[in-house]
């Protein structure tokens, strides 16, 4: 939940989204991002 990095969706349904500068996994419900 540290902002800074741009939310990265892994593509799973569990809304999983990936910090690409922090390397962490942060659960989100009823959110997809999609890297571009």
């Amino acid at each position: 939940g540290d902002s800074g990095s741009p939310l990265v969706c892994d593509g799973f349904p569990t809304g999983i989204i990936i910090r690409g500068s922090d390397d962490r996994f942060e659960p989100v419900v009823a959110i997809n991002v999609f890297r571009v």
